[in-house]
């Protein structure tokens, strides 16, 4: 994801399945929220976004917690 598609101020690296929260007045839910996460895949071919192939072998890290969580990364 380039700089700044999404608001971030450098670029990200996800997997296409990993979830991103968006806001979008089409994402509007009968309560009236505006968020929707969905998976990067999704936002390709938007705002410059696209699947690259990784230049170099990638370490993975997972975390998991007892409850839905939703946790906000800036560049890493």
């Amino acid at each position: 994801i380039p700089q700044e598609a999404l608001g971030n101020r450098s670029a990200l690296t996800l997997l296409p399945e990993q979830g991103v929260l968006v806001e979008s007045t089409a994402a509007r839910d009968p309560f009236g929220d505006p968020f929707a996460v969905v998976p990067a895949t999704a936002l390709v071919g938007k705002r410059g976004i696209r699947r690259v192939a990784p230049i170099r072998p990638v370490e993975l890290t997972s975390i998991s917690f007892a409850r839905e969580q939703v946790i906000y990364v800036e560049g890493g």
